[in-house]
């Protein structure tokens, strides 16, 4: 994680924000066992309309790049008797940025976006990998 991503979601920080420059990003090194091509997904939220906010994903040589619709989460109402200060349980979109065909061996995937009007706008859960 890197530039002036910040985790949240008390107790386990589950998930990131303030994406504003390339340099806001997420990195992760993956080991492909089996060579083939992989699809890449984000499970996000994204409060308001904004044309502008452009979610990037890049893996080998290969670029991905989808503008970020809107999707405002839905909090999951907690059934516990009394407030255990923990983070509610919310909803998250899904948004495929498109697949990358990856050789056997290790390689890098970074995640960012630009565009985003304000730091508070988006959030990441999960980064998706998936094969196809």
């Amino acid at each position: 994680m890197y530039g002036k991503l910040k985790c949240y979601g008390y107790p386990n920080q589950n998930w990131v924000r303030h994406f504003q420059t390339k340099a806001d990003s997420l990195a992760y090194t993956i080991e492909v066992v089996n060579a083939g091509d992989f699809e890449i997904v984000l499970e996000f939220n994204h409060a308001g309309r904004n044309p502008q906010s452009t979610a990037y994903a890049l893996c080998g040589n290969k670029l991905l790049k989808k503008s970020v619709p809107e999707f405002v989460s839905s909090i999951i109402p907690a059934n516990n008797r009394f407030d255990v200060g923990e983070a509610p349980e919310k909803t998250w979109g899904r948004l495929s940025l498109g697949n990358v065909k990856l050789a056997k061996g290790l390689h890098t995937l970074t995640v960012w976006a630009e565009g985003v009007p304000d730091d508070q706008t988006m959030e990441v859960k999960t980064v998706i990998i998936n094969k196809r």
